[in-house]
């Protein structure tokens, strides 16, 4: 195993594309730091503009502000496709390494380079946040950023499976930069759907019960405006769930898959 890992990283820092996906969520965090800074310096009669006050708070809303869930899609599934398509996981598999190895050595390796895609996007958003708008308090924000961390984690688990599954580049890709819009529309789908079922054909704007509420942008959210403490438990417990099952799901899948 510890053979793979270091395989598995060596193949990471290698890869052109994690430095390109960095420096992009890096220059979307700029742009979106200096869109937020004109907003606020603009004054519209009965409007209110929402916009940041300080470094740890944009630090805490990098996810947003770099579209790093769509670069970490695109990231997993080219880091693991590359591997189907070039041919070294059969040289691999061809060793005798077995499949579970490989799978967990991958995941490992892409999962860290993950979260170096969101450590570029913190330390980018940090600093354009400190220069206009200054530290600031770090309040609840940095536990923010740790819950992100673990919702970021069920991404990757989510993205890392169906990329196992599918194998495909292009295909993969592109599933990994629906899936969060898809699933979204299904879980507001499915609010209405709870919403009728409890209050009937008219149904109330209050329902007590809310499936979207659960799904990773959702928790995203909620972890961004870091309302307190339990909110923040709450989207770890949610994430830590997403992650067992897809990584079974993903494990037992590849299991069986051809290569």
């Amino acid at each position: 195993m510890s053979k793979l890992i270091r395989f598995e990283f060596d193949k990471l820092f290698r890869r052109l594309s994690l430095y390109i996906l960095a420096l992009v969520g890096v220059g979307l965090a700029v742009i979106n730091g200096l869109t937020y800074m004109a907003m606020s310096s603009v004054k519209i009669e009965g409007m209110s503009i929402n916009t940041y006050h300080s470094a740890w708070q944009f630090a805490a809303g990098a996810v947003s502000n770099s579209s790093l869930t769509m670069l970490m899609g695109i990231f997993i599934a080219m880091f693991v496709c590359s591997e189907v398509e070039e041919g070294t996981l059969k040289n691999i598999y061809a060793r005798g390494y077995s499949r579970d190895g490989v799978y967990i050595s991958t995941y490992i390796a892409s999962l860290l380079g993950t979260l170096i895609l969101y450590a570029a996007a913190v330390a980018a958003c940090f600093t354009i946040g400190a220069i206009l708008w200054g530290v600031g308090d770090m309040g609840m924000y940095l536990a923010s950023i740790g819950t992100q961390v673990v919702i970021l984690i069920a991404y990757h688990t989510i993205f890392y499976a169906l990329s196992v599954i599918i194998s495909r580049n292009g295909f993969a890709i592109a599933v990994n930069i629906v899936l969060p819009l898809i699933m979204s529309l299904i879980a507001m789908l499915a609010d209405q759907l709870v919403n009728v079922a409890q209050n009937g054909l008219t149904p109330s704007a209050d329902s007590s019960i809310k499936v979207s509420h659960f799904w990773l942008d959702s928790l995203i959210l909620y972890a961004e405006h870091a309302a307190d403490s339990v909110h923040l438990l709450i989207c770890c417990g949610a994430s830590a769930a997403y992650v067992l099952v897809f990584f079974v799901l993903g494990l037992s899948i590849n299991k069986t898959k051809q290569v």
